[in-house]
């Protein structure tokens, strides 16, 4: 309504309309545990992890975190050398993060690789998947 002191009160009516969606959810391929298996210490073994989003909307402010030697994002840094994730991740789509495994010692060794995003509800979401592996002389 609207009423500016001099005309009679003015009504405008306009239709609205809208469609739900479920909030992004992120999945890492790979079961509960990746185990990269013995590896020669000084040697390394890389795998590349398929990150999906299977909500209905985009999943934005992706990123990874979480590893620590001797466990790395290939290269150094998220999504890893020939990874192809972006900080925005659509609906029903996916992308690939690589992680490498490099032990300098022997015994087992694990780690958790953490994909953290905004739902579109709200941000600090996180996935995890956890890995191990096996430095071998």
């Amino acid at each position: 309504n609207y009423d500016d002191g001099v005309t009679a009160s003015q009504q405008s009516t306009r239709a609205v309309q809208g469609t739900g969606a479920a909030p992004a959810t992120i999945t890492i391929s790979d079961g509960a545990t990746y185990n990269f298996g013995s590896i020669a210490n000084g040697g390394s073994a890389d795998k590349s992890f398929t990150i999906a989003n299977t909500g209905g909307v985009s999943a934005t402010s992706l990123s990874g975190s979480g590893l620590a030697a001797p466990f790395s994002f290939k290269g150094g840094s998220f999504p890893g050398a020939g990874g192809t994730c972006t900080p925005i991740l659509a609906a029903s789509s996916n992308c690939t993060v690589v992680v490498t495994f490099a032990p300098t010692v022997s015994g087992a060794q694990a780690d958790t690789l953490d994909i953290s995003y905004n739902n579109g509800v709200s941000g600090g979401q996180i996935s995890s998947r956890d890995v191990a592996g096996t430095g071998v002389t």
